[in-house]
């Protein structure tokens, strides 16, 4: 009995996760507008994003692992297209993840840091499901 690949494993955490994102983000925000869940409950959407960039980072690290098993029935032209949405989902999502910290600063800058969030997780989102349709 052969191993099983590890890439096809992880590499769904991390597309789950860019669906969860925005939902915790716009749920975290109106909570805490409406006073029911204090600031720090960003944290929870915190965490989510660095469970997604994380999960990223290991979904693009277990496919070049798997690269030279593929390549040969897959085709090298399909491959490099796949591989060159992986590392842009990768950027895309420490950058989302990146914006999403800035909301735990307090005043100003974390209450516009966390509308930027949801605005980015939003987009990370998106992006991801259009440039799935286009394959």
């Amino acid at each position: 009995m052969g191993t099983i690949p590890l890439h096809p494993l992880v590499v769904h955490l991390p597309i789950a996760l860019v669906i969860l994102l925005p939902l915790a983000a716009a749920g975290a925000l109106a909570a805490i507008r409406r006073g029911v869940a204090p600031r720090w409950a960003w944290g929870a959407v915190t965490a989510l994003a660095l469970m997604l960039a994380g999960s990223a980072w290991v979904a693009v690290e277990t496919g070049e692992q798997q690269e030279e098993r593929v390549e040969d029935v897959v085709g090298d032209a399909p491959l490099h297209a796949h591989e060159e949405a992986a590392e842009l989902f990768l950027l895309l999502s420490a950058a989302v993840t990146g914006i999403v910290a800035l909301g735990l600063a307090p005043g100003r800058i974390g209450g516009t840091a966390r509308a930027a969030g949801l605005v980015a997780a939003l987009e990370a989102h998106f992006s991801t499901r259009k440039q799935e349709e286009t394959r």
